[in-house]
């Protein structure tokens, strides 16, 4: 089934402009990096201090090495909360855009798709 469902995502998906290739480019590299990843970024293993709102990831039992990409679509998954409600919870196109800048800013290998 995976193969019929690569064919199918080649068909459907807008292939970009020869002058769009380097961005996408490199957002796809970063985000399908394997690197550290926690795994488990609900909100509960996040932490905010609210005096300087720096933000600390805890809980890291989950912690593992996996694909970048993984560790961002988890958290919006875990934004609609343990009911799954994602009507209610699961974050707008803003927010979910404002989470991956400040994501990317944060990553020495962000500047190339900034």
């Amino acid at each position: 089934h995976m193969i019929e469902e690569l064919h199918w995502l080649m068909r459907v998906l807008p292939i970009p402009a020869a002058e769009e290739s380097a961005p996408i480019a490199a957002a796809q590299k970063f985000a399908f990096a394997s690197v550290f990843c926690h795994n488990d970024v609900l909100s509960g293993n996040v932490m905010v201090d609210e005096v300087t709102g720096q933000c600390q990831l805890i809980d890291f039992e989950y912690g593992s090495y996996n694909f970048r990409a993984f560790d961002i679509a988890n958290h919006f998954c875990e934004y609609s909360g343990f009911d799954g409600d994602w009507g209610k919870w699961h974050p707008t196109n803003a927010q979910m855009l404002r989470f991956l800048r400040a994501y990317v800013r944060q990553s020495p290998e962000g500047a190339a798709v900034l």
